[in-house]
């Protein structure tokens, strides 16, 4: 499952969970581009990837393509991963191969919140932390 949305300014919220197919890659790649396309300037994206399972190379290949090229558009993207899985081993990998500096990995909540927030307006952290609460939630 994957989903792409906007509630706040330019906060791009992400979930990817369970196993994740070319095609599904495909389809995130299609909302991604048309959510980011629809912020005037750049984006911050927050991303919940903590129930995403291992992924096959040619997915996380695709992945990557998919975060470079938004990197014209970040500021900044935070995701927040399950600390020693495999999955945020290769979440990991992928922000490094994504050629962005804007792009952190986190396992801590509080961390990623902290990380995004210092480029957020008020309105965009008050969706921020609701975002986040429900990730929180969930756990």
């Amino acid at each position: 499952m994957h989903s792409v949305e906007i509630h706040a300014g330019r906060l791009v919220e992400i979930t990817l969970r369970g196993p994740v197919s070319v095609d599904d890659v495909r389809d995130f790649r299609g909302l991604m581009a048309s959510r980011v396309m629809s912020v005037p300037g750049r984006v911050v994206i927050c991303g919940d990837l903590r129930s995403l399972e291992y992924v096959e190379d040619e997915v996380k290949v695709m992945l990557i393509g998919i975060m470079r090229a938004d990197n014209p558009r970040l500021v900044r993207s935070g995701h927040v991963v399950t600390a020693g899985t495999r999955s945020a081993k290769q979440v990991i990998e992928a922000i490094r191969e994504s050629q962005s500096d804007d792009r952190k990995c986190f396992t801590e909540v509080s961390s990623l919140a902290a990380y995004l927030g210092e480029v957020l307006e008020p309105f965009e952290k008050v969706r921020l932390h609701t975002f986040l609460d429900v990730v929180a939630r969930a756990s």
